[in-house]
């Protein structure tokens, strides 16, 4: 895990090809939370704890040359459920919060 201020820590578990990873950001709370194939629970789970931002978050991968993977905003479903059911998805606020009705799937 590659925390903000440069430097790496260990933590969860290693995924492989076919893993599904999963990310949920619980702004009232603070808290960024990763599952991997659908397990919320540790060594998953809560990572980081947000101590202080402004205006939202930016979803971003850095990954070394020949990784490949899809990501889904929530646009065509997702493989495992949420840590709980009040967590919804990227594109489901897009959608809640466009402008003129014109929405792009993600």
């Amino acid at each position: 895990l590659f925390l903000g201020n440069g430097r790496a820590v260990p933590w969860g578990r290693h995924w492989h090809a076919g893993d599904v990873v999963g990310i949920a950001a619980d702004l009232d709370n603070r808290k960024l939370q990763w599952s991997l194939n659908g397990s919320w629970e540790a060594p998953m789970g809560s990572a980081v704890h947000l101590t202080a931002f402004q205006g939202g978050l930016v979803p971003v991968l850095v990954a070394s040359p020949g990784f490949a993977c899809t990501v889904n905003w929530g646009g065509s479903g997702f493989a495992h459920h949420a840590p709980t059911p009040a967590y919804r998805s990227i594109q489901d606020w897009i959608v809640r919060h466009a402008r003129g009705g014109i929405v792009a799937q993600f």
